[in-house]
């Protein structure tokens, strides 16, 4: 789905550490059935000799706070509660929303940015250029 579309300049970002990169993370404009206003977070990547450092949770944290800013409504993923979920990600209900491709549905998540944003939300996900 990420493939062909650019990501979202603001909020993709990476992180470094003496001029060294070491992590990254990209979110791509989406809309769920029609709807647009959401991105897609993903990949988050950190290097190994830096886990657990920090590193994963500023990058996400700072690219949500300017997802909000920019107006994004939602943010969706595929990944672990235990780790998204101190974001305030919370697992999607089963059949509601849609992915191309396998994907487990425990490990999609949502969180909403704007109250509301995520009410009624139902449909496949599709790239949507801003």
């Amino acid at each position: 789905m990420r493939e062909g579309v650019p990501p979202v300049q603001p909020l993709s970002l990476t992180g470094w550490l003496d001029n060294a990169l070491v992590g990254g993370v990209r979110f791509t404009a989406i809309k769920i059935g029609g709807q647009e206003g959401g991105a897609l977070l993903g990949p988050l990547v950190v290097d190994p000799s830096v886990k657990g450092q920090g590193y994963g949770k500023a990058l996400v944290g700072e690219g949500l706070t300017r997802a909000s800013a920019e107006g994004f409504g939602f943010v969706l993923l595929v990944g672990d509660m235990p780790y998204y979920g101190r974001f305030g990600f919370a697992p999607v209900a089963p059949g509601t929303i849609t992915l191309p491709g396998p994907v487990d549905p425990g490990r999609l998540l949502a969180v909403a940015l704007e109250a509301g944003a995520l009410e009624g939300m139902t449909g496949a996900v599709a790239a949507h250029p801003r």
